[in-house]
């Protein structure tokens, strides 16, 4: 089998279970940094043609993250090639990457932290803006493709549940959580102003009738108007992450349920938890 087969098998074998961003992040690796294999026989390919190929991607600036997705999107390929054998070894397990840092830090002040929050629930109140909307169901630890994918149908106004489905989550696991007062509050005036059909997106664009592609630029204004440092969108889970942590004492298996992480050592700690977890902590965060 030549490598190019085995990448189309192994794409066509596991698009049901991939989100549509990782199809195009694959198939962008594919185009950018596979060129070289394409018509090679796998079996040709070893241990030292491939610690090469990581060697010269780290050489070619491009960070170890994202020659580590490389390495590992390579060594999936290799495990499906033996499972349907057409070939005996994984030569990627052997190849090795530099250690590095990988972890994001959030080191704001609390007292920014609290700013931020106050800000985002001013926000919420006060702007028609569709962006304060989503920025206040961030600010409940989801997101932001879970929030623009969230259909109606994922949405039970009249329990106070919401789920996000396998489809649209990185833990591939359906996930319940009982929103907060304030969140189903929105919910309901969204349903009640845009609401359709089951299978529309809760979060659709009234004049184009489809989903929100981004806010970046939202994001950007919102941070200058308040005085905010510059950080992510996606930074606000960090903040939900480190405000409950460190300042309320919340535990960490709770802000691991609210957050949708799926580690086995804390996965295993709070297996018996409620849902309603994500409501009480992120009650605590809102009104601390």
């Amino acid at each position: 089998m030549i490598f190019q087969e085995l990448f189309k098998t192994y794409i066509q074998l596991n698009e049901p279970l991939l989100s549509s961003q990782t199809l195009k992040t694959y198939h962008s690796i594919n185009r950018k940094h596979f060129a070289q294999f394409q018509e090679k026989q796998i079996g040709s390919l070893n241990f030292t043609d491939y610690q090469i190929f990581i060697n010269n991607l780290l050489k070619s600036g491009l960070k170890t993250k994202t020659v580590k997705n490389i390495k590992a999107l390579l060594s999936v390929m290799y495990n499906l090639a033996i499972q349907i054998n057409k070939t005996e070894k994984n030569p990627l397990k052997a190849v090795k990457l530099p250690k590095f840092d990988n972890k994001r830090y959030f080191n704001k002040s609390i007292q920014t932290q609290k700013y931020i929050i106050d800000c985002i629930k001013h926000y919420h109140k006060t702007s028609d803006n569709p962006f304060s909307d989503v920025l206040f169901f961030l600010l409940h630890g989801r997101r932001l493709g879970e929030v623009l994918k969230l259909r109606w149908n994922m949405v039970d106004l009249y329990t106070g549940v919401y789920m996000i489905p396998s489809a649209i989550n990185k833990a591939k696991q359906n996930q319940v959580h009982l929103m907060t007062d304030d969140l189903k509050l929105m919910l309901f005036k969204r349903y009640d102003k845009y609401y359709r059909d089951d299978e529309q997106l809760v979060f659709e664009n009234p004049f184009t009738k489809k989903g929100y592609s981004n806010f970046r630029k939202s994001w950007k204004r919102f941070l200058k108007d308040n005085n905010l440092p510059d950080m992510r969108l996606h930074d606000i889970r960090h903040l939900i992450a480190t405000y409950s942590v460190n300042h309320l004492n919340v535990p960490v298996e709770h802000v691991s349920k609210v957050l949708g992480h799926t580690d086995i050592t804390t996965t295993q700690k709070y297996l018996t938890l409620s849902h309603s977890i994500s409501k009480t902590v992120i009650d605590r965060v809102l009104e601390a």
